[in-house]
């Protein structure tokens, strides 16, 4: 059973429409024609057909401005992959989206008249939380963000790139396609200590269900060089 938390979202002064009319002048999205399609998978290094034309994808439009604190995204990350984002080689960083960091990654806006911003891809009817599968779209809008400033751990080393787009990802299923499981499903202690010990995958197996309507959601910021 899942246990219930704070609403990440916060309340402002704008409306819906205000706040729509703000986002469209920041993000392009991918219209989708309801049809089945393939997941990117997150930890591609560079930019795949399924991640450029996923329902999932925003294009971020850039304004122009130079970098500040509130339009740019900090990320630590490795020496290797700093060294790879610098060189070309890796173009994508990716990031797990949960309750506790949702607000540094989706626009958690909420308008005055209490209503927030959903994708636009997302069906009329489906679940509207950050774990419903919902499909495979992702429910929310991304955090618009300019750039994106890469530091190493415990390092002064950093670098300040442009971001040109994020997309969201539903966790892959280690024996193909997407992970999907049940939270209400009620699994044993001894069966859930049993997969733990055995690791990521015996992990994934426990908890799948081919037509689960829940997932963990990853996004993929594509850095410009």
């Amino acid at each position: 059973m899942k246990e219930k938390t704070e609403s990440p979202f916060k309340k402002g002064h704008k409306t819906i429409h205000e706040l729509i009319k703000e986002v469209n002048a920041r993000l392009k999205t991918n219209t989708w024609d309801g049809k089945p399609f393939i997941s990117p998978k997150a930890g591609e290094p560079r930019a795949t057909k399924d991640f450029m034309s996923s329902p999932n994808y925003f294009e971020f439009i850039p304004t122009g401005k130079p970098s500040t604190r509130d339009n740019t995204l900090h990320l630590n990350i490795s020496q290797d992959r700093f060294d790879a984002i610098v060189a070309g080689h890796k173009q994508i960083e990716y990031r797990e989206v949960n309750q506790e960091n949702m607000g540094k990654y989706v626009d958690v806006r909420e308008s005055s008249d209490g209503l927030i911003l959903n994708n636009p891809n997302l069906q009329e009817g489906e679940d509207i939380r950050l774990d419903a599968y919902a499909n495979g779209i992702f429910g929310f809008v991304p955090r618009f963000y300019e750039y994106l400033k890469i530091s190493v751990v415990k390092s002064r080393v950093s670098e300040t790139l442009r971001i040109k787009g994020a997309c969201f990802l539903p966790e892959p299923y280690h024996r193909g396609g997407d992970f999907r499981m049940d939270y209400e499903l009620p699994i044993s202690d001894a069966a859930w200590e049993k997969a733990e010990a055995e690791g990521h995958d015996a992990l994934q197996d426990l908890l799948y269900r081919v037509d689960g309507p829940d997932t963990t959601w990853f996004i993929g910021y594509l850095i410009e060089k």
